[in-house]
Protein backbone atom coordinates (compact mmCIF):
# COMPACT_ATOMS: atom_id res chain seq x y z
CA UNK A 1 0.00 0.00 0.00
CA UNK A 2 1.12 3.65 0.00
CA UNK A 3 0.82 4.11 3.22
CA UNK A 4 3.96 1.40 3.81
CA UNK A 5 6.32 4.08 1.81
CA UNK A 6 5.11 6.59 4.25
CA UNK A 7 7.05 8.37 7.15
CA UNK A 8 6.58 6.78 10.64
CA UNK A 9 5.33 10.46 11.41
CA UNK A 10 3.16 10.34 8.79
CA UNK A 11 1.15 7.26 9.39
CA UNK A 12 0.46 7.50 12.98
CA UNK A 13 -2.69 8.28 13.47
CA UNK A 14 -4.51 11.62 14.81
CA UNK A 15 -5.77 10.12 18.14
CA UNK A 16 -1.93 9.28 18.80
CA UNK A 17 -0.12 12.46 17.73
CA UNK A 18 -3.14 15.01 18.84
CA UNK A 19 -2.59 14.09 22.43
CA UNK A 20 1.10 12.85 22.04
CA UNK A 21 1.95 16.52 21.21
CA UNK A 22 -0.34 18.06 23.32
CA UNK A 23 1.70 16.03 26.45
CA UNK A 24 5.05 17.27 24.51
CA UNK A 25 3.95 20.96 24.62
CA UNK A 26 2.11 20.35 28.41
CA UNK A 27 5.88 18.95 29.50
CA UNK A 28 8.10 21.79 27.55
CA UNK A 29 5.89 24.55 29.38
CA UNK A 30 5.71 22.80 32.68
CA UNK A 31 9.40 22.03 32.42
CA UNK A 32 9.88 25.34 31.58
CA UNK A 33 8.14 27.19 34.72
CA UNK A 34 9.78 24.56 36.97
CA UNK A 35 12.97 25.64 35.90
CA UNK A 36 12.59 29.28 36.00
CA UNK A 37 10.66 28.89 39.18
CA UNK A 38 13.85 26.42 40.67
CA UNK A 39 16.25 29.33 39.32
CA UNK A 40 14.37 32.18 40.66
CA UNK A 41 13.79 30.35 43.92
CA UNK A 42 17.40 29.02 44.29
CA UNK A 43 18.83 32.31 43.61
CA UNK A 44 16.71 33.57 46.10
CA UNK A 45 17.47 31.75 48.73
CA UNK A 46 21.38 31.91 48.14
CA UNK A 47 20.60 35.40 48.35
CA UNK A 48 19.37 34.88 51.43
CA UNK A 49 21.88 32.49 52.68
CA UNK A 50 24.26 35.49 52.17
CA UNK A 51 22.51 37.93 53.44
CA UNK A 52 22.47 35.70 56.88
CA UNK A 53 25.74 33.95 56.71
CA UNK A 54 27.45 37.85 56.65
CA UNK A 55 25.05 38.84 59.49
CA UNK A 56 26.29 36.03 61.86
CA UNK A 57 29.67 35.86 60.34
CA UNK A 58 29.44 39.90 61.47
CA UNK A 59 28.40 39.05 64.84
CA UNK A 60 30.22 36.19 65.55
CA UNK A 61 33.36 38.28 64.65
CA UNK A 62 32.02 41.01 66.77
CA UNK A 63 31.52 38.60 69.63
CA UNK A 64 34.95 36.81 69.35
CA UNK A 65 36.50 40.50 68.92
CA UNK A 66 34.99 41.91 72.11
CA UNK A 67 36.24 38.24 73.87
CA UNK A 68 39.82 39.62 72.54
CA UNK A 69 39.66 42.76 73.85
CA UNK A 70 38.84 41.85 76.77
CA UNK A 71 41.70 39.24 77.34
CA UNK A 72 43.99 42.13 76.11
CA UNK A 73 42.61 44.72 78.95
CA UNK A 74 42.83 41.60 81.65
CA UNK A 75 46.44 41.08 80.47
CA UNK A 76 47.14 45.21 80.58
CA UNK A 77 46.01 44.77 84.42
CA UNK A 78 48.63 41.71 84.74
CA UNK A 79 51.47 43.58 83.31
CA UNK A 80 51.16 46.21 86.15
CA UNK A 81 51.35 44.00 88.86
CA UNK A 82 54.27 44.91 90.65
CA UNK A 83 55.56 41.32 91.31
CA UNK A 84 56.17 40.98 87.58
CA UNK A 85 58.79 44.17 87.18
CA UNK A 86 60.58 43.26 90.34
CA UNK A 87 60.95 39.52 89.67
CA UNK A 88 62.50 40.38 86.23
CA UNK A 89 64.45 42.87 87.83
CA UNK A 90 66.10 40.72 90.76
CA UNK A 91 65.35 37.08 89.76
CA UNK A 92 64.26 36.69 93.16
CA UNK A 93 62.03 33.50 94.32
CA UNK A 94 60.32 35.34 96.72
CA UNK A 95 58.27 36.97 94.12
CA UNK A 96 56.88 33.89 92.59
CA UNK A 97 54.34 33.22 95.01
CA UNK A 98 52.02 36.20 94.29
CA UNK A 99 53.19 36.05 90.58
CA UNK A 100 51.32 32.56 90.49
CA UNK A 101 48.24 34.23 92.52
CA UNK A 102 47.90 36.66 90.19
CA UNK A 103 48.22 34.43 87.00
CA UNK A 104 45.38 31.50 88.41
CA UNK A 105 43.53 34.86 89.37
CA UNK A 106 43.99 35.83 85.57
CA UNK A 107 43.31 32.19 83.70
CA UNK A 108 40.77 31.39 86.12
CA UNK A 109 38.72 28.01 84.55
CA UNK A 110 41.32 28.51 81.86
CA UNK A 111 44.24 27.40 84.42
CA UNK A 112 44.68 23.85 83.05
CA UNK A 113 44.40 24.94 79.13
CA UNK A 114 46.75 27.82 79.12
CA UNK A 115 49.63 29.05 80.90
CA UNK A 116 51.58 32.69 81.45
CA UNK A 117 55.40 32.86 81.04
CA UNK A 118 58.01 35.38 81.72
CA UNK A 119 60.82 36.02 79.47
CA UNK A 120 64.21 37.61 79.45
CA UNK A 121 64.51 39.85 76.99
CA UNK A 122 66.14 36.91 74.30
CA UNK A 123 62.89 34.58 74.95
CA UNK A 124 64.43 32.56 77.71
CA UNK A 125 61.62 31.38 80.05
CA UNK A 126 62.33 32.31 83.63
CA UNK A 127 59.33 31.22 85.11
CA UNK A 128 55.65 29.65 83.98
CA UNK A 129 52.13 29.25 85.55
CA UNK A 130 49.04 26.87 84.09
CA UNK A 131 49.15 24.12 81.98
CA UNK A 132 52.67 23.14 81.05
CA UNK A 133 53.14 23.83 77.44
CA UNK A 134 57.03 22.96 75.59
CA UNK A 135 59.31 25.89 75.92
CA UNK A 136 59.39 27.79 72.81
CA UNK A 137 62.54 27.79 70.58
CA UNK A 138 63.84 28.15 67.60
CA UNK A 139 61.46 29.59 65.07
CA UNK A 140 58.54 29.86 66.64
CA UNK A 141 60.21 31.50 69.21
CA UNK A 142 61.85 34.25 66.93
CA UNK A 143 57.96 34.47 65.56
CA UNK A 144 57.08 35.67 68.88
CA UNK A 145 59.83 37.70 69.65
CA UNK A 146 59.10 39.77 66.28
CA UNK A 147 55.44 40.37 67.72
CA UNK A 148 56.38 41.69 70.84
CA UNK A 149 59.83 43.86 70.10
CA UNK A 150 57.51 46.69 68.39
CA UNK A 151 54.23 46.54 70.00
CA UNK A 152 52.83 48.73 72.58
CA UNK A 153 50.94 46.97 75.07
CA UNK A 154 49.43 43.05 74.78
CA UNK A 155 49.25 42.06 71.21
CA UNK A 156 47.80 38.71 70.02
CA UNK A 157 49.44 36.77 67.91
CA UNK A 158 48.04 34.30 65.13
CA UNK A 159 47.04 30.56 65.81
CA UNK A 160 50.25 28.01 65.19
CA UNK A 161 49.52 24.16 65.90
CA UNK A 162 51.86 22.49 68.68
CA UNK A 163 51.38 19.04 68.46
CA UNK A 164 47.51 18.30 68.39
CA UNK A 165 46.71 21.62 70.24
CA UNK A 166 46.18 25.00 68.38
CA UNK A 167 47.81 27.78 70.66
CA UNK A 168 47.74 31.48 70.31
CA UNK A 169 49.79 33.88 72.25
CA UNK A 170 49.07 37.41 74.07
CA UNK A 171 52.02 38.64 74.69
CA UNK A 172 53.36 41.87 76.21
CA UNK A 173 56.50 44.36 77.08
CA UNK A 174 57.34 44.49 80.41
CA UNK A 175 59.70 47.75 81.06
CA UNK A 176 60.75 49.80 83.51
CA UNK A 177 62.21 53.33 83.21
CA UNK A 178 62.53 53.21 79.62
CA UNK A 179 64.29 49.84 80.26
CA UNK A 180 63.29 46.08 78.63
CA UNK A 181 63.28 43.89 81.53
CA UNK A 182 61.46 41.08 79.32
CA UNK A 183 57.86 39.53 77.84
CA UNK A 184 54.93 38.20 79.52
CA UNK A 185 53.65 35.28 77.09
CA UNK A 186 50.51 33.65 77.35
CA UNK A 187 49.68 30.90 75.47
CA UNK A 188 46.48 29.52 75.31
CA UNK A 189 44.65 27.36 73.28
CA UNK A 190 42.11 29.04 71.52
CA UNK A 191 38.83 27.44 73.04
CA UNK A 192 37.47 25.16 75.54
CA UNK A 193 34.24 22.94 75.80
CA UNK A 194 32.14 25.33 77.24
CA UNK A 195 33.33 28.05 75.29
CA UNK A 196 32.21 25.96 72.05
CA UNK A 197 29.19 25.07 73.55
CA UNK A 198 28.53 28.97 74.06
CA UNK A 199 29.99 29.43 70.67
CA UNK A 200 27.88 27.37 69.05
CA UNK A 201 24.64 28.00 70.79
CA UNK A 202 25.14 32.08 70.18
CA UNK A 203 25.42 30.63 66.45
CA UNK A 204 22.57 28.05 66.36
CA UNK A 205 20.50 31.06 67.65
CA UNK A 206 20.97 33.50 65.25
CA UNK A 207 21.44 31.14 61.69
CA UNK A 208 20.25 27.90 62.99
CA UNK A 209 21.60 24.18 64.17
CA UNK A 210 22.97 23.42 60.51
CA UNK A 211 25.36 25.92 60.79
CA UNK A 212 29.47 25.87 61.61
CA UNK A 213 32.21 27.87 62.74
CA UNK A 214 35.88 27.71 61.65
CA UNK A 215 38.61 30.28 62.57
CA UNK A 216 41.78 30.47 61.29
CA UNK A 217 44.69 33.18 60.33
CA UNK A 218 44.23 35.44 57.50
CA UNK A 219 47.14 33.86 55.98
CA UNK A 220 45.31 31.03 55.83
CA UNK A 221 48.29 29.00 57.37
CA UNK A 222 46.08 27.68 60.56
CA UNK A 223 42.13 26.68 60.84
CA UNK A 224 39.98 25.35 63.77
CA UNK A 225 36.31 24.74 64.37
CA UNK A 226 37.09 25.46 67.72
CA UNK A 227 37.16 21.93 68.40
CA UNK A 228 40.25 20.42 66.77
CA UNK A 229 42.78 21.80 63.92
CA UNK A 230 41.33 21.43 60.46
CA UNK A 231 41.63 20.99 56.57
CA UNK A 232 41.54 25.15 56.15
CA UNK A 233 38.86 26.58 53.57
CA UNK A 234 40.50 27.83 50.37
CA UNK A 235 39.67 31.59 51.47
CA UNK A 236 41.77 34.51 50.76
CA UNK A 237 41.38 37.34 53.43
CA UNK A 238 41.78 40.53 50.83
CA UNK A 239 38.92 38.58 48.59
CA UNK A 240 36.91 37.64 51.88
CA UNK A 241 33.96 39.76 51.74
CA UNK A 242 31.86 37.96 49.45
CA UNK A 243 29.81 34.19 49.28
CA UNK A 244 32.39 31.66 49.65
CA UNK A 245 31.10 27.97 48.28
CA UNK A 246 33.78 25.28 48.29
CA UNK A 247 33.82 21.45 49.86
CA UNK A 248 36.29 20.28 52.26
CA UNK A 249 38.11 16.91 52.30
CA UNK A 250 35.41 14.27 52.57
CA UNK A 251 32.66 16.84 53.79
CA UNK A 252 29.56 18.50 51.56
CA UNK A 253 29.58 21.41 50.16
CA UNK A 254 28.55 24.68 52.01
CA UNK A 255 28.32 28.03 51.51
CA UNK A 256 30.66 30.59 53.96
CA UNK A 257 31.22 34.34 54.86
CA UNK A 258 34.11 35.04 56.13
CA UNK A 259 34.43 38.39 58.28
CA UNK A 260 38.12 39.56 60.10
CA UNK A 261 38.40 39.31 63.76
CA UNK A 262 39.68 42.42 64.85
CA UNK A 263 42.40 43.18 66.41
CA UNK A 264 43.73 39.96 65.85
CA UNK A 265 45.48 38.64 62.50
CA UNK A 266 42.41 35.78 62.37
CA UNK A 267 39.19 35.68 60.31
CA UNK A 268 36.24 33.46 60.99
CA UNK A 269 33.69 32.16 58.58
CA UNK A 270 30.70 30.92 58.83
CA UNK A 271 29.42 27.91 57.39
CA UNK A 272 26.55 26.39 56.24
CA UNK A 273 25.52 23.04 54.18
CA UNK A 274 24.33 23.82 50.51
CA UNK A 275 21.83 20.98 50.37
CA UNK A 276 20.65 23.03 53.76
CA UNK A 277 20.32 26.04 51.86
CA UNK A 278 18.96 24.62 48.45
CA UNK A 279 16.57 22.76 50.56
CA UNK A 280 13.24 24.49 49.80
CA UNK A 281 14.72 24.98 46.15
CA UNK A 282 14.83 21.28 46.02
CA UNK A 283 11.32 20.70 47.47
CA UNK A 284 10.05 22.68 45.45
CA UNK A 285 11.33 21.11 41.94
CA UNK A 286 10.32 17.82 43.66
CA UNK A 287 6.83 19.01 43.96
CA UNK A 288 6.84 20.68 40.65
CA UNK A 289 7.48 17.12 39.29
CA UNK A 290 4.73 15.72 40.94
CA UNK A 291 2.35 18.40 39.64
CA UNK A 292 3.94 18.31 36.33
CA UNK A 293 3.15 14.89 36.10
CA UNK A 294 -0.13 14.82 37.07
CA UNK A 295 -0.99 17.83 34.89
CA UNK A 296 0.67 16.16 32.19
CA UNK A 297 -1.59 12.87 32.35
CA UNK A 298 -4.59 14.64 33.16
CA UNK A 299 -3.89 16.94 29.69
CA UNK A 300 -3.13 13.75 28.23
CA UNK A 301 -6.42 12.08 28.88
CA UNK A 302 -8.46 15.47 28.49
CA UNK A 303 -6.39 15.45 24.88
CA UNK A 304 -6.86 11.42 24.06
CA UNK A 305 -10.95 12.12 24.92
CA UNK A 306 -11.31 15.69 22.97
CA UNK A 307 -9.19 13.59 20.21
CA UNK A 308 -11.63 10.59 19.79
CA UNK A 309 -14.56 13.02 19.59
CA UNK A 310 -12.29 14.05 16.30
CA UNK A 311 -10.61 11.18 15.04
CA UNK A 312 -13.22 8.75 15.77
CA UNK A 313 -15.93 10.14 13.21
CA UNK A 314 -12.84 11.02 10.74
CA UNK A 315 -12.33 6.97 10.95
CA UNK A 316 -15.66 6.46 10.42
CA UNK A 317 -15.54 8.41 7.08
CA UNK A 318 -12.09 7.32 6.18
CA UNK A 319 -13.55 3.96 6.09
CA UNK A 320 -16.98 4.80 3.78
CA UNK A 321 -14.37 6.05 1.39
CA UNK A 322 -12.32 3.34 0.90
CA UNK A 323 -15.65 0.70 0.62
CA UNK A 324 -16.62 3.59 -1.66
CA UNK A 325 -13.48 3.05 -3.53
CA UNK A 326 -13.97 -0.40 -3.33
CA UNK A 327 -17.06 -0.13 -4.66
CA UNK A 328 -18.99 -1.27 -1.67
CA UNK A 329 -23.10 -0.96 -2.27
CA UNK A 330 -25.27 1.01 0.31
CA UNK A 331 -21.92 2.98 2.01
CA UNK A 332 -22.89 5.90 4.12
CA UNK A 333 -21.42 7.19 7.68
CA UNK A 334 -24.10 7.75 10.54
CA UNK A 335 -22.74 10.47 12.61
CA UNK A 336 -25.19 12.42 14.73
CA UNK A 337 -23.39 15.64 14.81
CA UNK A 338 -24.32 19.25 13.94
CA UNK A 339 -20.41 20.60 13.84
CA UNK A 340 -18.25 20.85 10.44
CA UNK A 341 -17.72 16.89 11.07
CA UNK A 342 -21.37 16.89 10.78
CA UNK A 343 -21.55 18.43 7.95
CA UNK A 344 -18.44 16.62 6.81
CA UNK A 345 -20.46 13.31 6.89
CA UNK A 346 -23.59 14.72 5.12
CA UNK A 347 -21.73 15.85 2.02
CA UNK A 348 -19.67 12.28 2.28
CA UNK A 349 -23.31 10.51 2.20
CA UNK A 350 -24.71 12.86 -0.70
CA UNK A 351 -21.57 12.12 -2.40
CA UNK A 352 -21.57 8.47 -1.75
CA UNK A 353 -25.60 8.41 -3.02
CA UNK A 354 -24.33 10.04 -5.96
CA UNK A 355 -21.42 7.53 -6.93
CA UNK A 356 -23.81 4.58 -6.18
CA UNK A 357 -26.68 5.83 -8.29
CA UNK A 358 -23.43 6.78 -10.81
CA UNK A 359 -22.41 3.43 -10.72
CA UNK A 360 -25.27 1.78 -11.42
CA UNK A 361 -26.42 3.46 -14.04
CA UNK A 362 -23.09 2.73 -15.97
CA UNK A 363 -23.52 -1.06 -15.18
CA UNK A 364 -27.24 -1.03 -16.74
CA UNK A 365 -24.93 0.77 -20.03
CA UNK A 366 -22.24 -1.53 -19.93
CA UNK A 367 -24.48 -4.60 -19.64
CA UNK A 368 -27.05 -3.08 -22.35
CA UNK A 369 -23.85 -2.05 -24.40
CA UNK A 370 -22.75 -5.79 -23.76
CA UNK A 371 -25.87 -7.35 -25.20
CA UNK A 372 -26.02 -5.25 -28.35
CA UNK A 373 -22.37 -6.03 -29.29
CA UNK A 374 -23.24 -9.90 -27.86
CA UNK A 375 -25.92 -9.52 -30.65
CA UNK A 376 -24.34 -7.65 -33.31
CA UNK A 377 -21.45 -10.56 -33.16
CA UNK A 378 -24.18 -13.42 -33.67
CA UNK A 379 -25.61 -11.26 -36.59
CA UNK A 380 -22.10 -10.71 -38.19
CA UNK A 381 -21.54 -14.36 -37.32
CA UNK A 382 -24.46 -15.59 -38.66
CA UNK A 383 -23.71 -12.91 -41.79
CA UNK A 384 -20.52 -14.06 -42.55
CA UNK A 385 -21.49 -18.03 -42.52
CA UNK A 386 -24.50 -17.14 -44.63
CA UNK A 387 -21.46 -15.35 -47.29
CA UNK A 388 -19.31 -18.06 -47.12
CA UNK A 389 -22.12 -20.57 -47.93
CA UNK A 390 -23.37 -18.91 -50.29
CA UNK A 391 -19.52 -18.11 -51.69
CA UNK A 392 -18.62 -21.57 -51.89
CA UNK A 393 -21.17 -22.77 -54.09
CA UNK A 394 -20.52 -20.70 -57.28
CA UNK A 395 -17.02 -21.46 -56.24
CA UNK A 396 -17.07 -24.97 -56.01
CA UNK A 397 -18.79 -24.95 -59.66
CA UNK A 398 -16.21 -22.96 -61.09
CA UNK A 399 -13.57 -24.66 -59.60
CA UNK A 400 -15.46 -27.89 -61.19
CA UNK A 401 -15.52 -26.83 -64.37
CA UNK A 402 -12.14 -25.67 -64.75
CA UNK A 403 -11.15 -28.93 -63.66
CA UNK A 404 -12.54 -30.39 -66.48
CA UNK A 405 -11.71 -28.13 -68.69
CA UNK A 406 -8.36 -29.09 -67.79
CA UNK A 407 -8.60 -32.80 -67.82
CA UNK A 408 -10.59 -32.80 -71.16
CA UNK A 409 -9.61 -29.94 -73.55
CA UNK A 410 -5.93 -29.30 -71.95
CA UNK A 411 -4.58 -30.26 -75.10
CA UNK A 412 -6.20 -28.26 -77.50
CA UNK A 413 -5.45 -24.87 -75.58
CA UNK A 414 -2.24 -23.00 -76.75
CA UNK A 415 -0.20 -21.88 -73.76
CA UNK A 416 -1.82 -18.70 -72.92
CA UNK A 417 -5.03 -20.33 -72.93
CA UNK A 418 -3.21 -22.92 -70.66
CA UNK A 419 -2.10 -19.85 -68.57
CA UNK A 420 -5.62 -18.32 -68.11
CA UNK A 421 -6.56 -21.67 -67.00
CA UNK A 422 -4.34 -22.34 -64.54
CA UNK A 423 -4.59 -18.71 -63.24
CA UNK A 424 -8.12 -19.33 -62.81
CA UNK A 425 -7.54 -22.37 -60.91
CA UNK A 426 -4.87 -20.79 -58.52
CA UNK A 427 -7.17 -17.90 -57.83
CA UNK A 428 -10.17 -19.89 -57.35
CA UNK A 429 -8.35 -21.69 -54.30
CA UNK A 430 -6.67 -18.45 -53.30
CA UNK A 431 -10.78 -17.41 -52.88
CA UNK A 432 -11.51 -20.40 -51.06
CA UNK A 433 -8.62 -19.84 -48.11
CA UNK A 434 -10.30 -16.45 -48.30
CA UNK A 435 -13.48 -17.43 -47.33
CA UNK A 436 -12.12 -19.28 -45.08
CA UNK A 437 -9.56 -16.58 -43.43
CA UNK A 438 -13.03 -14.50 -43.41
CA UNK A 439 -14.69 -17.35 -40.99
CA UNK A 440 -11.71 -17.25 -39.04
CA UNK A 441 -11.70 -13.59 -38.52
CA UNK A 442 -15.63 -13.16 -37.74
CA UNK A 443 -14.92 -15.79 -34.87
CA UNK A 444 -11.66 -14.12 -33.85
CA UNK A 445 -13.60 -12.30 -30.81
CA UNK A 446 -14.47 -15.19 -29.26
CA UNK A 447 -11.80 -17.63 -29.83
CA UNK A 448 -7.96 -17.69 -28.37
CA UNK A 449 -5.54 -15.36 -30.50
CA UNK A 450 -2.81 -18.12 -31.30
CA UNK A 451 0.25 -15.69 -32.36
CA UNK A 452 2.78 -17.51 -34.41
CA UNK A 453 5.97 -15.89 -36.56
CA UNK A 454 4.97 -15.28 -40.33
CA UNK A 455 7.20 -14.76 -43.30
CA UNK A 456 5.99 -10.83 -44.18
CA UNK A 457 7.46 -11.17 -47.55
CA UNK A 458 6.13 -14.65 -48.52
CA UNK A 459 2.71 -13.24 -48.31
CA UNK A 460 3.18 -9.75 -49.93
CA UNK A 461 5.12 -12.24 -52.59
CA UNK A 462 2.37 -14.01 -52.92
CA UNK A 463 -0.12 -11.66 -53.35
CA UNK A 464 2.02 -9.18 -55.32
CA UNK A 465 2.54 -12.29 -58.25
CA UNK A 466 -1.25 -12.84 -58.50
CA UNK A 467 -2.20 -9.10 -59.09
CA UNK A 468 1.01 -8.82 -61.52
CA UNK A 469 -0.85 -12.18 -63.36
CA UNK A 470 -4.48 -10.64 -63.33
CA UNK A 471 -2.99 -7.10 -64.87
CA UNK A 472 -1.82 -8.00 -67.89
CA UNK A 473 0.85 -5.21 -67.32
CA UNK A 474 4.80 -5.54 -66.93
CA UNK A 475 5.48 -4.74 -63.12
CA UNK A 476 8.52 -4.97 -61.85
CA UNK A 477 8.43 -6.98 -58.14
CA UNK A 478 11.42 -6.14 -55.56
CA UNK A 479 11.20 -7.89 -52.05
CA UNK A 480 13.48 -7.97 -49.47
CA UNK A 481 13.80 -11.14 -47.23
CA UNK A 482 14.32 -11.16 -43.86
CA UNK A 483 10.92 -9.26 -42.26
CA UNK A 484 8.72 -11.24 -39.80
CA UNK A 485 6.16 -10.86 -37.36
CA UNK A 486 3.91 -12.40 -34.86
CA UNK A 487 0.31 -12.41 -35.51
CA UNK A 488 -2.14 -14.35 -37.25
CA UNK A 489 -1.20 -15.88 -40.89
CA UNK A 490 -5.16 -15.16 -42.27
CA UNK A 491 -5.09 -11.68 -41.06
CA UNK A 492 -1.86 -10.73 -41.98
CA UNK A 493 -2.76 -11.93 -45.57
CA UNK A 494 -5.67 -10.04 -45.48
CA UNK A 495 -3.89 -6.87 -44.35
CA UNK A 496 -1.36 -7.25 -47.45
CA UNK A 497 -3.84 -8.21 -50.39
CA UNK A 498 -5.44 -4.63 -49.21
CA UNK A 499 -2.22 -3.36 -49.67
CA UNK A 500 -0.98 -4.76 -52.11
CA UNK A 501 -3.66 -4.17 -54.47
CA UNK A 502 -4.00 -0.20 -53.83
CA UNK A 503 -0.33 0.12 -54.47
CA UNK A 504 -1.07 -1.80 -57.97
CA UNK A 505 -4.20 0.29 -58.75
CA UNK A 506 -2.27 3.62 -57.42
CA UNK A 507 0.72 2.12 -60.09
CA UNK A 508 -1.46 1.91 -62.84
CA UNK A 509 -1.87 5.23 -63.09
CA UNK A 510 1.55 5.85 -64.08
CA UNK A 511 3.45 4.25 -66.96
CA UNK A 512 6.73 4.12 -64.63
CA UNK A 513 5.18 2.76 -62.00
CA UNK A 514 6.75 -0.81 -61.33
CA UNK A 515 9.35 1.12 -59.07
CA UNK A 516 6.96 2.55 -57.17
CA UNK A 517 4.82 -0.64 -56.78
CA UNK A 518 7.62 -2.18 -55.71
CA UNK A 519 8.62 -0.18 -53.08
CA UNK A 520 5.13 0.58 -51.77
CA UNK A 521 4.77 -3.38 -51.98
CA UNK A 522 7.88 -3.89 -49.61
CA UNK A 523 6.80 -0.48 -47.15
CA UNK A 524 3.31 -2.07 -46.64
CA UNK A 525 5.11 -5.54 -45.56
CA UNK A 526 7.46 -3.03 -42.92
CA UNK A 527 4.38 -1.25 -41.62
CA UNK A 528 2.23 -4.62 -41.25
CA UNK A 529 4.90 -5.97 -39.42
Amino acid sequence: MVYARMPFRKRRSLAVKIPLLTSLLLLAALAAVSVASYIELRNALIDLAAGRLQGASSQMASVFGISVRQRINVMQQLMQQPAMTAYLRTRDASYEAPIRDAIRSYLGNAFETADVELWDPQGKRLFAAGSAFTELSGGPLAEHLALVKTARGPVIGPLRLEGDRLLYPVAGRLEANGELLGYIVERRRLSNASQTQATVSLLSGLIGNAASIVVGNRDGSAWTNLSEAIAGPPIVFGDSDRLWEYQRDRLPPVYAWASPIAPTPWIIAVEMPRAVVLQPAQRLLMRSIAIATAVLLIGAAIGWLATRRITTPLRKVTEAAEALAESRPQVQVTIDRQDEIGRLADSFNTMATKVELARMDLELQVELRTSELRTANRELEAFSYSVSHDLRAPLRAIAGFVQILDEEQRDRLDDQGRHYLERIKVNAQRMGELIDDLLAFSRIGRTTMVRQTVDLMQIATTVARDLIAASGREILLGVDGGVTASNLASVLGLGADIVVTGSAIFDGRDPAGNARGMLATARAARQGA
